[in-house]
């Protein structure tokens, strides 16, 4: 089979399309086992939503026959396309949450602050001495996490908008992280997306932030 090239201003999303209407004619999920490969061809062929792995793109387009050498010429434009299609992360730029696959992120659920007066919420501002470094500021962010009622990693990665994975935030949460020794607050994005992620205010990031900008320059 033929397939006519396009110039230089060619997408991976118009790409693709020409290269399905030779090998997979519509409906994508016609010779898709178990019609596996039609809501990934739909998605790959939609700009708004962002890209699945590129080993999944490789196994649906050689399950319809696909040549390789066509399968390679698609690469540089996957890898411009992530870019392109990359979610938005609704913490740091104070956009909505991306839409996925299986539908928008949840927001986390804000923290419910101590009743009767109490204050249990731990806080590095006022914490005496205050973080030394930042395994000590990774000491204090698990006595918030756990405040917050301890939310699994993949709850935090959720909602950390991808600033972090659930295998990343499990280097503080996760005991075998922890005996690792590799500190995760070393990045300040880490540490605001991480309160925010366990339901912080505004106000608490902005503390923790400030934490880190202390710890920051002391170990400079």
């Amino acid at each position: 089979m033929t397939v006519d090239r396009a110039g230089g201003s060619e997408t991976f999303e118009s790409r693709l399309h020409r290269l399905l209407v030779v090998y997979a004619p519509a409906p994508w999920h016609a010779r898709a086992p178990e019609g596996a490969a039609g809501p990934i061809i739909e998605r790959l062929l939609d700009p708004a939503t962002p890209l699945v792995a590129w080993r999944n793109v490789v196994a649906v387009l050689e399950g319809h026959g696909m040549p390789a050498h066509h399968i390679a010429e698609l690469r540089p434009l996957y890898l411009e396309a992530g870019r392109r299609r990359r979610p938005r992360n609704p913490i740091l730029d104070g956009h909505a949450a991306s839409e996925r696959a299986a539908g928008p992120v949840p927001a986390p659920v804000p923290a419910l602050e101590d009743a009767g007066g109490l204050d249990l919420k731990p806080d590095p501002l006022t914490r005496t001495p205050g973080p030394a470094d930042f395994h000590d500021l990774d000491a204090l962010l698990l006595r918030y996490w756990a405040w917050a009622g301890r939310p699994s990693s993949r709850k935090l990665a959720a909602a950390s908008g991808g600033v972090f994975s659930h295998a990343t935030v499990n280097r503080l949460t996760g005991p075998a992280g922890r005996a690792a020794g590799r500190s995760f607050s070393v990045r300040q994005e880490y540490v605001r997306a991480f309160i925010a992620a366990c339901g912080g205010s505004e106000d608490d990031q902005r503390r923790w932030v400030t934490a880190w900008r202390q710890v920051d320059e002391a170990c400079s």
